[in-house]
């Protein structure tokens, strides 16, 4: 059974498909990044919209991020 990676930018690309061809293996790449599938994306941004409210009324950092979590 031939094996599927998936390949990231940062890695050593020729190297990586010299080593894994030669072995009868496939690379698939990785899909574009996609912070709409990603829910934590959603989470930070609530979060960084709540802390920029909060500090526009002058709240210190820790208040407002145990605010936040409080409410959340």
């Amino acid at each position: 059974m031939k094996a599927v990676y998936r390949s990231t930018s940062f890695h050593p690309k020729k190297i990586l498909d010299k080593l894994v061809i030669s072995n009868g293996h496939i690379f698939l790449p990785l899909p574009p990044y996609s912070p709409e599938l990603n829910p934590i994306e959603k989470s930070w941004a609530n979060l960084k919209k709540a802390v920029a409210e909060y500090l526009r009324e002058g709240k210190s950092m820790t208040d407002i991020i145990a605010y936040y979590f409080e409410v959340k």
